[in-house]
């Protein structure tokens, strides 16, 4: 038996090194991305699509993405923070790249494993590695700002709107292998009746719906790929005879809405 002392060191050391990861990998970031410069599409979405002088503010903005819309695709979302992004300025926008390239590996890892609490600098640094190493063009998607835009942020979207259906799917299935003589049903029901309400699921459902259209209206790949998991979601749990939460049902009408919006 491990040494209670020991083990708090240890883990204590563990959690050090993780954060000294995660600050070199923020660093890294932020190095790469000052030392690629603008190029290619960065200069022509650095103007307005309507007027096509410099964006200056948010409604330049949301002028050049009405237009961009009807003449060029329909990746409002992404497009419109790539402009916002070339707005801000290259200074500024290479901490803001290097924070986004972190916080994606982070999200990758908790869908993977559904928390937090077990990262460790080991598995950081592989996930790290895989990225690097195993992108087809890291520098294409995730250093050029067009680039970032469409393939780092628009996964990053998606998965920042994929945390609830993680979530949920967690608890369910940690109540449903902790259920012994109880029935999971009754398990799931006294826990809704502690934690939700039917005015509460309203509002989740009604607060999710716009955030289904905005994850929907990213990129017609990763989009694609997002309804896919969700129906995979609902497969899953049907499977297992739970019923599918009514926001998570909202949240797939508003992506389906935004994919839609998107493609037409």
């Amino acid at each position: 038996m491990k040494n209670p002392t020991q083990k708090k060191k240890r883990q204590t050391s563990v959690f050090i090194l993780t954060a000294i990861t995660a600050v070199l990998i923020f660093t890294s970031a932020v190095v790469l991305n000052y030392l690629t410069p603008l190029f290619a599409d960065d200069f022509s979405y650095s103007v307005s699509f309507e007027t096509k002088l410099p964006i200056s503010s948010f409604y330049d903005i949301y002028r050049s993405q009405l237009v961009h819309y009807k003449s060029t695709n329909g990746r409002s979302v992404v497009h419109a923070l790539a402009q916002l992004l070339l707005w801000v300025g290259k200074p500024v926008l290479n901490y803001i790249n290097g924070a986004a390239f972190l916080s994606f590996c982070l999200l990758i890892y908790f869908h993977a494993f559904g928390t937090l609490r077990s990262l460790n600098y080991k598995r950081l640094i592989f996930l790290y590695s895989v990225l690097f190493f195993l992108t087809p063009t890291f520098g294409g998607s995730y250093l050029w700002v067009m680039g970032a835009a469409n393939y780092l942020y628009s996964p990053q979207i998606i998965l920042i709107y994929l945390i609830p259906y993680r979530l949920a799917l967690s608890r369910r299935v940690a109540l449903y292998e902790s259920s012994e003589s109880i029935s999971y049903d009754s398990i799931s029901s006294q826990g809704e009746k502690k934690h939700s309400s039917r005015g509460a699921d309203i509002l989740r459902s009604i607060l999710f719906l716009p955030c289904g259209v905005v994850a929907g209206w990213t990129n017609e790949n990763t989009a694609a790929a997002m309804l896919v998991i969700i129906i995979g979601f609902f497969i899953y749990y049907r499977s297992h005879k739970w019923s599918i939460p009514v926001w998570a049902i909202a949240g797939f009408a508003g992506a389906v809405i935004g994919f839609i919006i998107m493609i037409a």
